[in-house]
């Protein structure tokens, strides 16, 4: 984080990012998105207090049958803390479902009661979506415009950009695992993943 403050990097909400891609509001050169999938505790006791520290926005997928029941996942009142801070709260499904080998029955279910269900809880719209897995087929870009959502991230790696579609978007994949130069490599070479 202090790498992206240190080089003039702007984070982008995913509402901002929406509106690059359908409706060409310019964003700066150099910015990113942060996101985080599942919903873990730790994104409220680590990861916000950095990101509040450098004003920085970021977006987490939850898995929505966790919320105040898991004591490794966030609770409600951790959700609507981070939301009222500049943290998108989004969906990833109600129980991380593999959508890819769900009926399309079942994946607007899913679809629809971790939106509706998480709408209850932040008192905003729902708009985004996280693939768990990454996994998604035909049936589920039906279904996630069907449930109302407006943009749905996979699991493959490389810059997200107009072409992939608003419903197939690539993210880059960070883990803790790689070191600092790696961290630099996938922030600035879009084609990091063919130079690997």
């Amino acid at each position: 984080m202090q790498y992206l403050k240190d080089n003039k990097y702007t984070t982008l909400s995913l509402d901002e990012f929406y509106n690059f891609l359908v409706n060409n509001n310019p964003v700066p050169n150099k910015s990113v998105i942060i996101t985080f999938d599942d919903g873990y505790k730790d994104n409220y006791e680590n990861a916000f207090p950095i990101l509040k520290e450098f004003g920085f926005k970021a977006t987490i997928f939850v898995i929505t049958s966790t919320i105040d029941k898991e004591k490794n996942f966030l609770t409600s009142n951790e959700l609507k803390e981070m939301s009222s801070c500049n943290i998108s709260i989004e969906s990833h499904t109600v129980n991380h479902d593999n959508l890819n080998s769900l009926d399309y029955d079942a994946q607007i279910k899913t679809l629809k009661d971790s939106k509706e269900f998480l709408e209850r809880i932040l008192g905003k719209e729902v708009k985004y979506i996280a693939y768990p897995y990454g996994k998604w087929n035909e049936n589920t870009l039906k279904a996630v415009k069907s449930a109302g959502y407006n943009m749905a991230f996979t699991t493959v790696g490389g810059w997200s950009n107009k072409d992939q579609g608003l419903y197939t978007l690539n993210r880059v994949y960070v883990s803790n695992n790689h070191n600092m130069d790696e961290f630099k490599r996938r922030l600035t070479n879009s084609h990091y993943e063919v130079s690997n």
